[in-house]
């Protein structure tokens, strides 16, 4: 045994620990490869740890007071990682701590045994382990001895006296520990400590589910006689002795479930092992593939930096996907997947190369037993969907990897024997065809003709346009007489559109129009003028071809020729002429008709954003007795306008019910893929208005990595452009900045539509709001409103001028703003805003309680929050001491019921301070005014002041780094400070000071 004083037995563990806490275990969640000379915030050991703070946090605390801790988990959660990390804590305070790495039994002489570990650490304290408590506790049972001689101790075991003891005071006192000590009001110990104990030992048993009977029952018997305190590592759903699981069933250890990180948790990860920002999409992706499992996250994020997939370009962190699968990542999947059977080893492959699988296939049902076995053991999960059970590996990693690394030959195999099994039941599920398609040509067999071009419908359809694109141009070179060139060029360049590639799509519509059948001429020529305006900008060459096709085609695609020549004008802002349009064309048709169908959510979307969301709404309830049997890409379209209708009308009750209604009937149908992200788009902007901000934000990050949101160019800048907003409004301002530019990039790629750049740009102007760039998000918000005047977007309008209202210029707005509200009829929310916008002119505390209370009314929780805050400082300002505080309890109140931060300039009380100011004909002082920055100086500073670093500010802006230190200390000069940190305080008195004078003249 080994023998020295407490402080070198603690500077023994910490070198110990210090190794075994950074190498790479199974249970770890280690991290592979770094790429030299890499920029992060931590450590490349320490980063795994860095969404697990409140945890370490708590187990720490609890193990300082003496509470024995049981960590449950599934494999790869990051156990051992926590375990380590938490006793490395512990021993820098000075208690004696062990670390038992691989528990082998009680045999004394065996390295790392319980026994060995005990013995070395009662030794060194004076005591005996296998002495002390209940009498009778410890027994010898046999005199058998272990081999090594005649002075052989002999084998110890447990009686049953020790182990119902009730739970002790782990200070090794013998007296009750009073609050001041640290202990609370806990009873005495009942068995005094081993004489010459001076402190508490702390013990640490990763992996005590291995542990047998004995060394089990010891634990529980030195943690029941308050011998030791434990930190143990179990793994959940692993059979373990009782003596582990009474630990905290007996309540004598506290038990810590650690579950895989939700996509928070991955994010704080990924971004503590880059030290940087990481682009939105990866980060889906990231926690797509691993599902929150820290080993695999760990393990993956490794193997993208060491193939050179996961790369930093312009100051962002994005990955390309995996390029291969081998190495230490192979190996790790091969490993959670060794000791399989082989019926179990067929199932898993058979659903790694065509999941969802159903379970009543018959290659599939013939193999239950192994699904069962499988799914117990989390390898795969059962999904019902509707009647059906399907079956998909559990970590969408272990497909990437089982597909990639599957022999060629068992690959064809299996997916020969797949397709034939679908092709078998008939086709019968809309899903069917285009997977038995999809796995023929991976086989190297040919399908038939005309299910190719079927499945290459179905793929359009759902989003999978890649496919679709490979179908087509399958379809082409097979030249069957029987298949329509028009019907193949429709559905190739409508892939091509959906991919971004609009002139590409041109080339394939243009000689298509040429030689389609009459029949099929209005089908073509109308998706090649939505791909010319919404793609192309070229809206007059759409208008063009839509007159030049009109006297070629059969009389009943007229009417519809109509309802796209105004969906594009919708998107060259010219609501107005397209409301007339759609109007006189419907005339006399009724709910059936299919003008009516395609045109009626035209109609409603327009009238709602030109003011008139009542007579949206009156049009849309016309036609709910024929909507069961209106097709998904009609029902939708409606429903979806519905809900903008009730949103502009205040009626979020409505909203909400409506949504759930979309959300029910889309979860069984065929066009849930393709229709999800423009739902998700409805959804998350509703979210956001009633104050559930988180939720819009896990709602788009999921919809941002989705297939079909990345397929159609405008829902995609959209989606990006609302996490934008999402995330600035949760204070999240440097990832928000990522995400907006990254809108605009979109809409500058993909030639995004007028309607697409105004979305985009509400959001920027917000987002430069929150991140404290006023006068940039001022001045978007006043050049947006002048656009959407001139398109007749009345709604936007007044939405643009309410923003910047609220940043600090309501006096300079307000006239024209309630002239604009006159025109928007019985739109509650925007009279709301005008409203909002009337009381900040005029500093009127009253006002702003009762706009307050007008949004609570209409569930708008940010915007009431906002504005009792507001109406606290107007009436703070006039002295009405009583009458703001009330109000101000009430904001408190308006804020804890939304759960998110109220949005900087409601604090700092700008806004209200402007229009006191104006009221009194002055302006308000901050002091010798300096010289104003520029706006190149504002942007530097504005992103300094959320964080990024020069480096990463010069990759954003396009500028070398001399270029950003020369605009900062210019931007230090001017706001009088030395530091960064002092940048954030000084630059916001620099833009009140800016907005409250100009809102006085």
């Amino acid at each position: 045994m080994h023998k020295g004083n407490t402080g070198g037995q603690e500077l023994d563990f910490l070198n110990r620990v210090g190794s075994l806490a950074l190498d790479t275990r199974e249970s770890d969640g280690g991290v592979g490869p770094v790429a030299p000379g890499e920029d992060r915030a931590v450590s490349n050991q320490q980063w795994p740890m860095a969404a697990r703070a409140s945890e370490l946090a708590a187990v720490v605390g609890a193990v300082r007071r003496g509470t024995s801790v049981v960590l449950v988990g599934e494999p790869g959660v990051g156990k051992t990682r926590l375990l380590r990390t938490a006793l490395a804590e512990v021993a820098t305070a000075g208690d004696p701590v062990r670390l038992i790495d691989a528990p082998h039994g009680t045999h004394p002489d065996l390295p790392g045994s319980l026994l060995a570990e005990l013995s070395a650490t009662f030794d060194l304290l004076g005591g005996d382990p296998l002495e002390g408590g209940p009498t009778g506790g410890f027994r010898p049972r046999d005199t058998e001895h272990r081999p090594g001689g005649p002075d052989a101790r002999p084998r110890r075991v447990f009686g049953s006296a020790g182990l119902g003891a009730a739970r002790p005071d782990h200070g090794f006192s013998g007296t009750r520990r009073g609050p001041e000590a640290g202990g609370g009001n806990r009873a005495p110990a009942r068995f005094p400590p081993a004489a010459g104990t001076a402190g508490r030992v702390v013990l640490g048993v990763d992996d005590a589910h291995l542990l047998d009977s004995e060394p089990a029952a010891m634990l529980h018997h030195l943690v029941a006689t308050g011998r030791v305190t434990l930190v143990a590592a179990v793994c959940s759903g692993e059979n373990q002795h009782r003596g582990v699981s009474r630990l905290w069933m007996e309540r004598l250890a506290e038990r810590f479930d650690l579950a895989e990180f939700n996509e928070s948790g991955v994010h704080a990860m990924v971004r503590a092992r880059l030290g940087g920002t990481v682009d939105e999409s990866t980060l889906a992706r990231l926690h797509h593939l691993t599902r929150g499992n820290a080993l695999y996250l760990c393990e993956l994020v490794g193997h993208a930096l060491a193939e050179g997939t996961l790369v930093q370009a312009d100051g962002i962190w994005r990955w390309s996907g995996l390029a291969s699968s081998g190495g230490r990542l192979s190996d790790l999947v091969r490993l959670r997947l060794a000791d399989l059977a082989p019926d179990e080893v067929e199932l898993v492959a058979m659903v790694a190369l065509a999941e969802p699988l159903e379970a009543d296939l018959p290659v599939v049902a013939e193999l239950a037993a192994a699904a069962e076995s499988l799914n117990r053991r989390r390898i795969i999960v059962a999904e019902g969907v509707g009647r059906r059970v399907q079956l998909r590996l559990f970590y969408p990693l272990h497909s990437e990897v089982l597909v990639a690394s599957l022999p060629e030959l068992t690959a064809r195999r299996l997916r020969a024997r797949l397709a034939g099994a679908i092709e078998q039941t008939g086709l019968r599920r809309r899903t069917d065809l285009l997977r038995a398609v999809r796995l023929r040509l991976d086989a190297g067999q040919m399908p038939e003709p005309a299910h190719l071009i079927a499945a290459a419908e179905r793929a359009v359809g759902t989003g999978d346009v890649v496919f679709a694109e490979r179908l087509c141009r399958l379809a082409i070179a097979v030249r069957e007489p029987t298949l329509s060139r028009s019907r193949i060029e429709l559905l190739l360049g409508r892939a091509l559109c959906s991919q971004g590639r609009h002139s590409d799509a041109e080339d394939v519509f243009g000689p298509g129009c040429d030689h389609a059948p009459r029949e099929e001429l209005a089908a073509l020529a109308r998706t090649r003028a939505l791909n010319m305006a919404g793609g192309l900008g070229r809206i007059d060459d759409a208008e063009a071809l839509l007159a030049a096709v009109r006297s070629a085609v059969p009389a009943a695609d007229e009417a519809k020729l109509s309802a796209t020549l105004a969906i594009v004008w919708m998107l060259a802002d010219r609501l107005p002429e397209a409301l007339t349009l759609v109007g006189s064309a419907i005339a006399g048709e009724n709910a059936d008709s299919p003008l009516v169908r395609e045109a009626v959510p035209v109609m409603a979307v327009a009238r709602t954003e030109l003011g008139d969301a009542a007579g949206a709404l009156e049009l849309l309830d016309s036609c709910l007795p024929a909507l069961d049997r209106w097709a998904d890409h009609h029902w939708l379209p409606h429903r979806l306008a519905t809900v903008a209708a009730c949103v502009a009308l205040g009626r979020m009750g409505d909203a909400s019910a409506t949504l759930r209604w979309v959300r029910r009937r889309l979860a069984d149908g065929p066009s849930r893929v393709m229709w999800d992200p423009l739902t998700v788009l409805v959804e998350a902007h509703h979210l956001r208005l009633t104050g559930r901000n988180a939720e819009a934000v896990d709602l788009l990050r999921r919809s941002d990595d989705s297939a079909a949101a990345a397929s159609i160019p405008d829902i995609r800048c959209w989606t990006r452009a609302q996490l934008a907003g999402a995330l600035a409004e949760a204070g999240s301002h440097a990832d928000a900045l990522v995400a907006i530019a990254e809108a605009r990039a979109l809409v500058a790629s993909t030639g995004g539509s007028t309607t697409a750049r105004g979305w985009v740009e509400i959001e920027e102007a917000a987002v430069h709001a929150h991140a404290g760039d006023r006068a940039r998000a001022v001045a978007l918000a006043l050049e947006l409103a002048d656009r959407f005047v001139a398109a007749g977007r009345i709604v936007r309008a007044v939405e643009a001028l309410h923003l910047a209202a609220r940043l600090g210029v309501a006096n300079a707005v307000v006239a024209r703003c309630e002239a604009l509200a006159t025109r928007i009829g019985a739109a509650e929310v925007a009279q709301a805003w005008s409203a909002h916008v009337r009381a900040l002119a005029g500093a009127d505390g009253d006002a702003l309680s009762g706009v307050s209370r007008r949004f609570e009314d209409m569930c708008l929780l940010p915007l009431a929050a906002e504005a009792a805050v507001q109406a606290a400082a107007a009436y703070q300002m006039r002295g009405a001491v009583r009458s703001g505080r009330l109000a101000r309890v009430r904001g408190a109140d308006l804020v804890s019921r939304c759960g998110g931060p109220l949005p900087p300039w409601a604090s700092d009380e700008v806004s209200v301070a402007a229009g006191a100011a104006a009221t009194r004909g002055g302006t308000r002082s901050h002091g010798v005014p300096g010289p104003e920055l520029t706006p190149r100086e504002r942007e530097v500073a504005a992103f300094a002041d959320v964080g990024l670093s020069n480096r990463e500010i010069a990759s954003r802006l396009v500028v070398s780094v001399r270029t950003v230190e020369n605009h900062l200390q210019r931007a230090y000069g001017k706001l009088g400070v030395l530091r960064r940190a002092d940048l954030a305080l000084r630059l916001q008195e620099s833009l009140e000071s800016g907005f409250a004078a100009g809102s006085a003249t």
